[in-house]
């Protein structure tokens, strides 16, 4: 044992006959060596919980994607629905304008029928006035 070095081993205590010398750090290396080969359970609870997170934020960003893609489609079918009711405002704006320019010339064509059927019961009036006085 003449070649051997101390610090060859790591966690490796050497006991000497002193009990008040007590080395705090022993086996700290061997554990953490060993919880890569088999995971504490401490840390398969980590992972587990790590898993059931990335979970959460999978199903969270799924759920969001699917929000935008309802609320994308939702969006283009109000968007399809403003295009055709501004198509339909504008037919009937063109169809009001004429109704209106024809509802302008029928109250001038019944005025001057009006004032002609005025003029020809005066004519008439005039007329029969006429005839009685022969």
């Amino acid at each position: 044992m003449d070649d051997f070095d101390i610090n060859d081993a790591p966690g490796l205590f050497v006991h000497d006959d002193n009990e008040d010398s007590v080395d705090i750090y022993d086996g700290l290396d061997l554990s953490f060596n060993n919880n890569a080969v088999n995971p504490s359970p401490n840390a398969s609870r980590l992972k587990e919980s790590l898993d059931l997170y990335e979970e959460m934020v999978t199903e969270e960003q799924q759920s969001r994607e699917s929000s935008y893609s309802e609320l994308k489609s939702r969006f283009q079918a109000a968007q399809n629905q403003i295009r055709e009711l501004r198509r339909r405002v504008e037919q009937m704006e063109i169809q009001n304008t004429g109704l209106n320019t024809e509802n302008g010339r029928l109250k001038k064509n019944i005025c001057a029928l009006l004032q002609t059927a005025r003029q020809e019961v005066i004519r008439k009036d005039a007329e029969i006035q006429r005839l009685n006085q022969l």
